[in-house]
């Protein structure tokens, strides 16, 4: 789960590099292959797409993020926040390879890079019936919806819950090889995977990992395991790690000690991270119900556990849900150092206050956990086998410092309302 921090909170929209990112995305070598084609040589365009509107209800200031590499928002009436377009080419010179190149223009934050809009782009070839061997942008591929995340007509709710996939690696820059396998009872896929990974603007790498599914009349189990190393942090945490260094060698022991806690936790700059997954999904007749958890581990500021549980129940083209997500980051609230009077004699109060004030913000870095959870209860209506209707009614719990997955939060506890309502369509 990303903890990147410090973003800035008022820069301005940014559509424009996810446009141009169209034409480098249908230029690019391509993706997958479930929708494969048997016809040589046949070149096919899709899509998807949201148009949607949000009421934030929040504290002043707090801004409601669908994923951490959204543009900071403000709460009040909004149409950026799930509002989006995908555009898909395949192109199959033969039965056994496959190009495709998917481009998604969304609200993302000014600090993205044109390439972070094209979400698919690498060739896939298949040896035979059974095994796919893929190369370039690809998915990555450990949760139930890792391959439809931004396709809202795939999925039940009015997006993916913010507490599970708001903060995961959303691509993966490597190769992976799938096999599939009959037992009769039920299809198996297994899957390895390395690459770099990347989510929200932390990167991970070199990210290994593996996930295996079984589907077998309505029932699906996925499971996987990935592990990937941080590179780096930023300049600035840089630098007040730098600080923290210089205030854990002074010769007071607590003080140290104190120094060194804030260090283990910002200082997160090579070291790994571990995804654990699991998930289920059954639908039979009128019902469907799904369910996932993760637990993220290494890192004291990245370990986390999440999860959801959802049900549905259609009543023809109607469906009416409810769903029930969380997250919760495993290290403890730190209590503020107190360090200006103690340091005071020791190296004169203007420097006993300049540590002070690291103190506090070293602090707050390291108190930016995730901490909350969110009821939901919606509707979906097809109203056209490729148009679909969905109203949505979340209500928030965020825990003291546990504001990470939201715009602008305070390290206060909060209780915040979304309602959505928006049209889900392909083409």
């Amino acid at each position: 789960m990303n903890l990147h921090r410090f973003r800035n909170q008022t820069r301005p929209r940014n559509w424009s590099r996810p446009i141009c990112a169209i034409a480098l995305a249908f230029q690019a070598a391509g993706l997958w292959a479930q929708t494969a084609t048997d016809s040589a040589g046949e070149l096919r365009f899709s899509g998807f797409g949201t148009v949607g509107l949000t009421n934030i209800s929040a504290p002043p200031g707090w801004g409601f993020l669908r994923t951490l590499d959204q543009k900071s928002n403000a709460r009040g009436l909004r149409g950026d926040t799930d509002s989006r377009l995908g555009l898909q080419v395949n192109y199959a010179p033969n039965s056994k390879f496959e190009l495709v190149g998917q481009v998604l223009l969304a609200n993302r934050d000014s600090t993205a890079k044109t390439s972070d809009s094209i979400e698919w782009a690498f060739g896939a070839f298949r040896p035979n019936g059974a095994t796919t061997l893929r190369l370039g942008r690809l998915n990555f591929d450990q949760f139930l919806t890792s391959d439809y995340r931004n396709v809202g007509f795939a999925y039940l709710y009015a997006r993916p819950p913010v507490e599970y996939y708001g903060s995961i690696p959303t691509s993966l820059d490597g190769a992976d090889a799938t096999h599939t396998w009959d037992t009769g009872s039920a299809l198996w896929r297994g899957k390895i995977f390395v690459g770099r990974l990347k989510e929200a603007g932390t990167v991970l790498e070199p990210g290994y990992g593996f996930s295996i599914t079984r589907e077998s009349e309505g029932l699906t189990l996925r499971g996987g395991w990935a592990r990937a190393r941080i590179v780096g942090i930023t300049p600035a945490l840089q630098e007040a790690v730098d600080a923290l260094h210089q205030v854990g060698a002074l010769p007071v022991p607590g003080i140290a000690a104190q120094a060194n806690q804030l260090i283990d936790r910002l200082d997160y700059g090579g070291t790994s991270v571990n995804y654990t997954t699991l998930g289920v999904a059954f639908e039979q007749g009128a019902w469907q119900w799904a369910a996932e958890a993760t637990q993220v581990t290494g890192s004291p500021q990245f370990s986390a556990r999440a999860g959801y549980a959802s049900l549905g129940r259609s009543f023809g083209a109607v469906t009416v849900y409810g769903v029930v997500s969380g997250i919760a980051s495993t290290p403890a609230v730190l209590a503020t150092p107190q360090w200006g009077p103690e340091l005071a004699p020791l190296i004169g109060p203007l420097q006993a206050a300049a540590a002070q004030a690291l103190a506090v913000g070293a602090t707050a870095g390291a108190n930016q956990l995730l901490r909350q959870h969110t009821l939901a209860i919606g509707m979906r209506w097809n109203l056209q086998p490729k148009l679909a209707l969905k109203l949505q009614i979340d209500q928030i719990t965020i825990a003291d410092h546990g504001g990470t997955l939201w715009s602008g939060a305070s390290e206060a506890a909060a209780h915040a309302h979304v309602a959505t309502a928006l049209l889900d369509f392909i083409f």
